[in-house]
């Protein structure tokens, strides 16, 4: 981050008494959609399927053979 961003950014951020990171992050959250978890094709979404699809057990995977 070039050193004037990041002097601009600990401003704002002493003037909301708040540390630069908790200010750069709330920033960016205000720019990412609430919905994104559910947005075909986000990280999120593809998270979700990976953890929440059926597991296959061995036995399953002799099958396809």
């Amino acid at each position: 981050m070039p050193d004037e961003l990041a002097r601009r950014l600990e401003g704002i951020a002493a003037t909301r008494h708040m540390g630069v990171r908790q200010f750069a992050l709330e920033r960016l959250r205000a720019l990412v959609p609430a919905n994104t978890a559910t947005r075909l094709g986000s990280a999120a979404a593809i998270l979700r399927v990976i953890h929440d699809s059926p597991h296959l057990t061995p036995a399953d995977v002799d099958d396809l053979f």
